[in-house]
């Protein structure tokens, strides 16, 4: 699963929402978001410290992503670990 841990009134997760809107449609089963500030449990628990950190999820395991903010970027990340 790749998640958007996002918080509402941060800048960088306002403007990274229309990439994560495209990839959510290529990838519906497989993009999600989390609004850190209605699931500040969740996101404590992943020791979330900035927004928006984009990871992706497997086996109770994140992997963060460090590359650009573009669709073509994080597309391609993510591919390549499906």
């Amino acid at each position: 699963m790749l998640v958007l841990f996002a918080a509402p009134w941060c800048g960088h997760s306002k403007a990274i929402q229309p990439v994560w809107q495209k990839l959510r449609e290529a990838y519906p089963k497989h993009v999600t978001q989390v609004n850190c500030v209605e699931e500040d449990v969740l996101c404590n628990a992943h020791a979330i410290r900035g927004y928006p950190t984009i990871g992706m999820i497997r086996a109770y395991t994140r992997e963060d992503y460090e590359g650009a903010r573009t669709y073509d970027a994080i597309s391609k990340w993510f591919k390549e670990r499906l």
